[in-house]
């Protein structure tokens, strides 16, 4: 009898045992396994080293292809080089919320004796802007910047702008982020035996706009767009002539991005167009 006992209570044991470490292995293995299904039902958690990883589409900086948006928010810089080998350094400093102050060496200078032989000048240029951002004075309202610049160079040709310059932005989780710049720039340009202020109003009053717009799908992506006017002095005579600029920029951290850009211009064709490669540095 007593044998009998000690068997039963020796088995009621060992299966006593048997559950309890099944109990704990199922336990074990379905945490496990959640949390193996929690790492790949998210896919925010990626454990790859990346630079970072933006939540909202990112914002293009606060230029576009040779025209600044309106938004003081930021300083930033730029320097790159076009296809020609033609250096490019532009940088901008905020003066608190209101105003800006930048300077540079820029390629927006056209001057020849006729369009096929015109080079563009590489110029120093400073510039001053002031403005208010978006909804300071109404709900709607884009942000608003008043700025001149001008060129410092001591060739004959050289270039002045005062322009009002209008920005606003919209996200939308399903298009992405877009972002609108217009503007009206008076010009006045300085030739060998000309001035263009010698001349009408219109003729010396051109308008600007410029898009970029970062797609939901590739939020650290912009497509750039902008059409503008530019100054040349052909055989001692200024005009204002347009330009067309597109291209894309790619942002590698929140501080900076890469832009492959192209630059079309009045009276040159394909083959007189301007490859260039920026590398753009934003303040944050």
């Amino acid at each position: 009898m007593r044998r009998t006992c000690s068997s039963n209570w020796a088995l009621a044991r060992l299966t006593l045992a048997a559950a309890l470490a099944g109990a704990l292995t199922a336990g074990r293995g379905d945490a496990l396994a959640q949390g193996d299904r929690d790492v790949h039902a998210d896919p925010k958690q990626d454990l790859r080293p990346l630079p970072e990883r933006l939540e909202q589409p990112a914002l293009p900086a606060p230029r576009l292809i040779d025209r600044a948006t309106a938004e003081l928010r930021q300083g930033y810089a730029i320097t790159g080089s076009s296809h020609r080998g033609e250096p490019l350094l532009v940088a901008e400093l905020p003066l608190g919320p209101l105003a800006a102050i930048g300077g540079g060496i820029e390629d927006r200078l056209l001057a020849g004796v006729d369009a096929d032989d015109a080079t563009l000048q590489r110029d120093p240029v400073m510039w001053f802007r002031v403005g208010v951002e978006a909804g300071a004075w109404l709900r709607h309202q884009p942000a608003l910047t008043l700025a001149f610049e001008r060129s410092m160079s001591d060739r004959p040709e050289r270039a002045a702008e005062v322009r009002v310059t209008a920005t606003d932005r919209w996200v939308s989780g399903r298009a992405g982020a877009l972002q609108a710049t217009t503007g009206l720039g008076l010009w006045e340009l300085t030739g060998p035996a000309q001035r263009l202020s010698q001349r009408a109003l219109s003729a010396r009053l051109r308008p600007f706009a410029g898009l970029a717009w970062t797609p939901p799908a590739y939020p650290n992506t912009s497509i750039l767009l902008e059409g503008s006017f530019g100054p040349s002095v052909l055989a001692g005579r200024p005009r204002l002539d347009w330009r067309l600029g597109w291209g894309a920029r790619y942002r590698v951290y929140s501080w900076t991005s890469i832009d492959l850009v192209v630059r079309n211009r009045q009276d040159a064709g394909l083959g007189g167009s301007t490859v260039m490669v920026r590398l753009s540095l934003d303040a944050v």
